[in-house]
C-alpha cells in the first residue's frame, strides 16, 4: 500500500469515527430531552456520506475540469468554515469562565428554558452562579429576564423567583421582566425595564449566564449601550458540546442580525410588574394626570388609577383584605406625624413606623 493510498484509508476511518460517536452522542442528547441533539445525528450522517465518497471518489465524472472545480470548492468551503470554528469558538471561549466580582448597580439573570414550572439543568445552575453574587451585595436589586416558551407552565422570570425565594433570596429583591424570548429581548426589555421602575439612564449591571452564553450576552449589551460585568455559569461536561457547538451558529446568527430593538412608550393602564399577586400598572409620564377612579369589585375605593396611593390600598386589600377607615388622602396625608412611632393610625387602621424601623 503506498503512501496515498494509506493516508485515503486513514481519512476513511476517521470520517466514520467522527460519524459513529456523533450519532450516539445525538442519541444520548436525545434521551436528556436537549433540543439540539439533532444536530450532531445530522453531522453523524454528513461525515459517513464523506466516508462513502472517499471509498468511491469521483471517478464517475468524465470531465476532469469539473472534478477538479468541485475538489478545489469543497477544500475552500471546508477551509473556510474550519477556520471560522476557530475564531468564533475562540470568542466564546475568551469570556466563558469570567466571574467579575464588581459592584454593579444592578444584577440580571438571564433565562434558559423550563420543565412545566421547573428550571433546566442550564438554568438551575445559573440561578446557583447568581446566589453567591447576590448574597455578596444585599443591597443590589436583581432583574430575573425571560418569557413563557413552549412547554413551560409559567414565565421563565417567575420560576426563577420561586427558586432563589426558595435559597433564601428576599422577594423584595427581585424584579422579573416576563416578556423577552431571546437574548436581545432579555437585555433590551430588562434595562428598559430598569429605566422605568428606578428612573435611571446611566448603570452598569453584572450579567449572570451560562458560560458559552458569556461572550454573545455581553457583545449584545454593548451594541445596546448597557455597561456590564459577567458573572458566568458552568455548565455539566457532558453538555458541553452540544451548547458550545450551538453557541457557534448562535453568534454568527447574532453578530449578523441581532440590532438594538426601539421599545415604544408603554400605554398608561399597562401591566408593568406584580407584588405578592397584586398588579402594577404603568401611570404615564405626567403622574398628576387623572385616568378615572378605581373600585374594588364590592365598591370599596382605591384611589385614582394607577397612581402610588390607589396601589398600596388595593394591595392592602388585595393581598391582606384591609380596608381602611379613611380612604382618602395623598401618600403625604397618610402618615400622621402626631402619633408616635408604633403608634396605631386610626385613620388608616394600621400601626406606623419611620422609614428604617420595626
Amino acid at each position: 500500500m503506498n503512501f496515498k493510498s494509506r493516508k485515503r484509508t486513514i481519512q476513511i476511518f476517521i470520517l466514520f469515527t467522527l460519524s459513529f460517536m456523533c450519532i450516539i452522542y445525538s442519541l444520548i442528547m436525545k434521551s436528556y430531552h436537549i433540543t439540539f441533539s439533532g444536530f450532531f445525528f445530522l453531522l453523524g450522517i454528513l461525515f459517513c456520506v464523506f466516508g462513502f465518497v472517499k471509498l468511491k471518489p469521483l471517478s464517475f465524472i468524465k470531465s476532469n475540469f469539473l472534478r477538479k472545480t468541485i475538489k478545489i470548492t469543497y477544500r475552500f468551503i471546508l477551509g473556510c468554515f474550519i477556520i471560522s470554528v476557530f475564531v468564533i469558538e475562540g470568542l466564546i471561549l475568551s469570556s466563558a469562565w469570567e466571574k467579575n466580582i464588581s459592584k454593579p448597580d444592578y444584577i440580571v439573570v438571564l433565562g434558559a428554558g423550563l420543565w412545566g414550572k421547573t428550571p433546566s439543568q442550564i438554568l438551575q445552575q445559573r440561578l446557583d452562579a447568581s446566589i453567591d453574587i447576590i448574597n455578596k451585595y444585599p443591597d443590589v436589586k436583581v432583574i430575573l429576564s425571560g418569557g413563557q416558551g413552549p412547554g413551560e407552565d409559567i414565565s421563565e422570570a417567575e420560576s426563577m423567583k420561586l427558586y432563589l425565594v426558595n435559597k433564601g433570596i428576599s422577594e423584595d429583591r427581585l424584579l422579573l421582566e416576563q416578556k423577552s424570548t431571546s437574548t436581545l429581548e432579555n437585555l433590551t426589555f430588562s434595562s428598559d425595564l430598569i429605566r422605568k421602575t428606578y428612573n435611571k439612564n446611566n448603570f452598569k449591571i453584572t450579567i449572570v449566564t451560562s458560560n458559552f452564553h458569556m461572550y454573545r450576552a455581553q457583545l449584545i449589551s454593548k451594541r445596546l449601550g448597557i455597561s456590564s460585568y459577567g458573572y458566568s455559569a458552568d455548565i455539566a461536561n457532558y453538555l458541553k458540546p452540544t451548547y458550545f457547538t450551538r453557541e457557534y451558529f448562535a453568534l454568527v446568527k447574532s453578530i449578523i442580525f441581532d440590532k438594538p430593538i426601539h421599545i415604544a412608550p408603554a400605554e398608561v393602564g399597562t401591566k408593568v410588574d406584580s407584588y405578592k399577586g397584586v398588579n402594577v400598572y404603568n401611570n404615564g409620564k405626567d403622574y398628576s394626570q387623572n385616568n378615572g377612579k378605581n373600585y374594588s369589585k364590592d365598591g370599596y375605593y382605591y384611589g385614582y388609577k394607577w397612581q402610588c396611593v390607589e396601589f398600596i390600598k388595593r394591595f392592602y386589600y388585595e393581598a391582606n383584605g384591609h380596608k381602611m377607615p379613611d380612604v382618602y388622602g395623598n401618600a403625604k396625608d397618610f402618615f400622621d406625624t402626631n402619633i408616635k412611632q408604633g403608634g396605631f393610625n386610626k385613620n388608616r387602621g394600621l400601626y406606623q413606623y419611620k422609614n428604617g424601623d420595626n
